[in-house]
């Protein structure tokens, strides 16, 4: 999965701007039992052309007091 993203990006940023919220969407399931979670994977160029979705079961995160997620797929927007 990463090593298609680093054929065509050089490296994920983890600066500030990265960590912005304007760049994870958060979208509540029909039954409310689940939380999808889109993190745009931010690149040098600023293309931003790639996402880790993620699903945060919410019970699972109010029983152990600390987000329980789980990873989707890492894979270009297009």
């Amino acid at each position: 999965m990463v090593e298609a993203y680093h054929v065509e990006h050089d490296h994920i940023c983890l600066d500030p701007n990265a960590r912005n919220a304007r760049h994870t969407y958060v979208v509540p399931s029909e039954d409310k039992k689940t939380w999808r979670v889109q993190q745009m994977l931010v690149d040098p160029e600023e293309d931003n052309d790639w996402v880790a979705e993620f699903e945060v079961d919410l019970a699972q995160s109010r029983a152990l007091g600390e987000p329980f997620l789980r990873l989707r797929r890492i894979g270009s927007l297009v």
